[in-house]
């Protein structure tokens, strides 16, 4: 008993201070207490700060660039999809270094804001290749005149959406007027597709606001002959569309592209090749050899015009690029290439001048 009385006392310090402890718990804890635990709970809040202040540069910037037109992407050597999803013709041009002459040129005529337009557009965007075979004397008559270049530049561009597709539907060939305002000559040649002289080397590029085709030669409006070929000044020219896939066949377009040369070419329209039996044309068509001998019976190692017939008393004998000669003689006042009238003369162009005839020509060997 007197065990009992002792440790009485004891017992009830003891049960107040688990009472105490269970209150000061279920209240929450010491003021020391609650100043450590609300350090850590601020730190995540200031986390999540940054990184919202991090995500608001980013946005700002692709805006800022925007609202420049020449401060587009900078040129790498391939084209991302995000590019090409995203990008205008102009973008999609900077970001691609095989156009850095074209991009050069659009800036210096002053021209982005129209590749940078809501368009839309269709573009035939010459490589870096493709301006290289321009003779230099060409590339910088272009460079100092902006007029001109602006007139060549904007003859590279249809204000329209025309895919590869679209030229099928039409037949694979059509005459669509540039944003130069004068036409280019679209055909399909061998399953590939040209406008004017110029090959179609990569076709529906695309871009927020139209579509690109690389193509591996410039244009040249046929208001600027002295800066065509005889090649390019057919192919641009609808009347010559079969004498220009034969001449892409035979692979004579170097021969008549050649800025260097002096040439005359007797370029038989499309009714001329019409007039022709058919298996006459399939022959030609099956024997490459045969086509070119065909088809450089029509060309003159050196300029002749009209005026040169005239001196000549109006009538000659001069020798073919292929070796045999052509009679040419003056009746009524129009001039005749073996039987063949010529219905337009003395289209003058860089490299020589085309006389339109009616009739093809065939080598003596072959009539």
């Amino acid at each position: 008993m007197k065990l009992v009385q002792t440790l009485k006392p004891i017992l009830a310090l003891i049960t107040m201070l688990v009472v105490s402890a269970l209150t000061l718990a279920a209240c929450g804890t010491t003021p020391a207490a609650q100043t450590s635990t609300a350090a850590p709970a601020a730190a995540p809040t200031a986390m999540v700060a940054e990184p919202t202040a991090m995500m608001a540069e980013p946005t700002m910037a692709p805006t800022a660039m925007m609202t420049e037109p020449t401060a587009m992407m900078a040129p790498t050597d391939a084209i991302t999809s995000t590019t090409m999803a995203s990008g205008t013709v102009a973008d999609v041009a900077m970001a691609d270094t095989q156009f850095s002459t074209l991009v050069e040129l659009v800036i210096a005529a002053d021209l982005p804001s129209v590749l940078n337009g809501p368009g839309p557009l269709t573009v035939f965007a010459p490589t870096n290749e493709a301006f290289a075979k321009l003779p230099q004397a060409t590339l910088d008559a272009l460079k100092a005149d902006t007029a001109m270049l602006k007139a060549v530049l904007t003859y590279h561009v249809l204000p329209a959406k025309v895919t590869a597709a679209d030229i099928t539907g039409m037949g694979g060939k059509g005459t669509p007027v540039t944003a130069n305002g004068a036409m280019v000559n679209v055909t399909t040649i061998d399953g590939a597709v040209y406008v004017n002289d110029a090959k179609v080397i990569k076709a529906d590029v695309p871009a927020a606001n139209g579509v690109i085709h690389v193509i591996d030669t410039v244009l040249i409006p046929q208001d600027m002959m002295a800066a065509a070929t005889i090649g390019g000044t057919a192919m641009a020219d609808p009347q010559f569309n079969t004498l220009s896939m034969l001449v892409t066949l035979a692979d004579l377009g170097p021969v008549v592209k050649d800025p260097m040369a002096t040439l005359t070419v007797f370029a038989p329209t499309d009714a001329a090749f019409a007039k022709l039996p058919k298996e006459t044309v399939d022959a030609l068509l099956a024997d490459k050899e045969a086509l070119k001998k065909v088809l450089l019976y029509h060309v003159l190692g050196s300029v002749v015009t009209s005026q040169d017939v005239a001196g000549m008393g109006g009538a000659g004998m001069p020798a073919t690029v292929n070796g045999a000669t052509v009679d040419v003689t003056t009746k009524d006042g129009a001039v005749y290439v073996n039987g063949a009238k010529v219905v337009v003369a003395d289209i003058k162009v860089g490299n020589g001048v085309i006389h339109a005839i009616d009739t093809v020509l065939l080598p003596p060997d072959m009539r």
